[in-house]
């Protein structure tokens, strides 16, 4: 610290003059536990003190790590602040997993920029803090609100009994001295200080994609990982918390149900409080079923179960049990596009094929091979929500998710990720890896929001005498919301 500081006047009403600077601090925040390097600059002119300048920055080698500088001034009266206003611009960390420790109801990672200048004024009556701001970065975890169980440890009472035949005269006095204190200390009254309202407007913009993980219950890893895209308000004014706004679930969003991987699509709205939106959205799994009449296996037919979750997040649970239709099997690729559901299969069928790959009833006349062929799939399946899970923990969207299923004699297999704001998806069968010209390949890159570039390449839907016949397509695709 370097200051050079005059002060003249009396006590009552001090008129300082000169600067004070500060170089190569840090401090350690304890509203998200992350260490800021930080300097500034004072200057002092009677009532008047200007902050020239403010660098906060996080640490050197900090993932994502950004810096943030500020100005501002304030009046002083009787060493009060009346009035002040400081404004901030640049990007910053503000959330790691070192957050977590002090913020357990929202950790991971996060870095915000300003998208024009944040305002901070304070005066008498307290707080404002107006902010528009870009998430740059996120990949936070919303960890489950409330268990599957209660602890019902309140239903005991439990009663210590002390023997204070053995106890010495001394410790007796110092435990006589301790309570007297404690009791004194209760009953001295203080004055409650002011209290000062602290008031906000944050409008925030997610720049790229914003990953929200909820794990909606721990103890059956039911977990929904949205990739979303969006604008939301967040605001406290008159002692009132609001936020309003809609996100919309981008591809790669999944809810892991029962073992396997669902795609989600559909948006999360903001109608009053931020940590418990309302949710539209629909999981689909997707799958290939062989009929039983099919002794070959090869006659696969597209199956999908579609998972639908509405309603505020704290009454997920309750709102699936009584909507109607909110699990149902869709047979058939044209079915599953046009959202038709197979009225001849109910709930049973749904979880039966998510576990199986079959359904109900149907055990019982197939024949030993095609038994065999069934747990084939349904360890390959399972192998492939294994592995992509692993992949992903150590690749991130590099691998987002691996497919494999047993087609008769083959394994066929399905790679999908992302690099920068490529989309890729590679897959076929086994035999892929000794002549890569038979793998099916789809690469999608968006020029803007709503404007997307396909190139597919992938084998042929009629059939030839040429089993290896590959056809390519280039495919624009525009996205009109009304």
């Amino acid at each position: 610290m370097f200051a050079n500081i005059n002060i003249k006047g009396n006590l009552t009403d001090p008129d300082p003059q000169g600067f004070l600077k500060v170089r190569n601090g840090a401090f350690i925040s304890e509203l998200n536990n992350l260490e800021y390097n930080t300097s500034f600059n004072i200057n002092m002119h009677g009532n008047s003190i200007g902050l020239d300048s403010l660098f906060v920055q996080n640490l050197e080698g900090t993932v994502n790590g950004g810096t943030l500088t500020g100005t501002g001034q304030a009046i002083f009266n009787n060493y009060e602040v009346t009035s002040s206003q400081i404004y901030l611009d640049g990007e910053l960390k503000v959330l790691s997993e070192a957050s977590k420790g002090v913020s357990p109801s929202l950790y991971g990672d996060l870095v915000i920029a300003t998208n024009g200048k944040l305002e901070f004024t304070f005066d008498s009556e307290g707080a404002f803090l107006k902010a528009p701001v870009t998430i740059k970065y996120a990949d936070i975890t919303v960890p489950q609100s409330q268990r599957g169980y209660k602890n019902s440890s309140s239903n005991f009472i439990y009663k210590y009994v002390q023997d204070t035949a053995k106890v010495e005269k001394k410790e007796i006095d110092f435990e006589s001295l301790m309570a007297l204190s404690q009791q004194r200390s209760l009953s001295s009254k203080i004055a409650p200080s002011k209290k000062s309202k602290f008031e906000f407007v944050i409008n925030a913009s997610i720049e790229n994609e914003a990953k929200l993980t909820f794990i909606l219950d721990q103890e059956f890893n039911q977990i929904l990982t949205t990739i979303l895209k969006g604008n939301f308000k967040y605001q406290n004014l008159g002692g009132r918390a609001l936020a309003i706004g809609e996100l919309k679930l981008e591809d790669g969003s999944t809810l892991e149900f029962l073992t396997k991987t669902f795609q989600a699509a559909g948006s999360l709205r903001f109608e009053s409080e931020l940590s418990n939106p309302y949710l539209d959205i629909v999981g689909t799994y997707k799958n290939y079923y062989t009929p039983p009449t099919d002794s070959t296996g090869t006659n696969e037919v597209e199956v999908a179960v579609k998972l639908k979750l509405k309603g505020p997040l704290k009454d997920l649970g309750k709102n699936f049990i009584q909507n109607e239709n909110n699990i149902a099997v869709y047979y058939g690729a044209d079915n599953i596009q046009n959202d038709v559901i197979d009225k001849s299969r109910d709930a049973s069928d749904a979880v039966m094929f998510i576990v199986t790959g079959q359904f109900l009833g149907q055990q019982g006349g197939i024949s030993s091979g095609a038994q065999t062929s069934t747990v084939a799939g349904t360890a390959s399946s399972l192998a492939g929500s294994l592995l992509g899970g692993f992949l992903n923990s150590y690749a991130g969207d590099y691998v987002r998710s691996v497919e494999l299923r047993r087609v008769g004699s083959y394994t066929k297999f399905n790679l999908s990720g992302k690099v920068n704001n490529f989309r890729y998806s590679i897959g076929g069968t086994t035999d892929v890896f000794s002549d890569l010209s038979r793998a099916n390949l789809k690469i999608e890159y968006p020029f803007f929001q709503k404007l997307l570039l396909r190139l597919e390449r992938k084998e042929a839907v009629t059939e030839t005498n040429n089993t290896s016949e590959m056809i390519n397509e280039l495919g624009l695709k525009y996205k009109f919301e009304f």
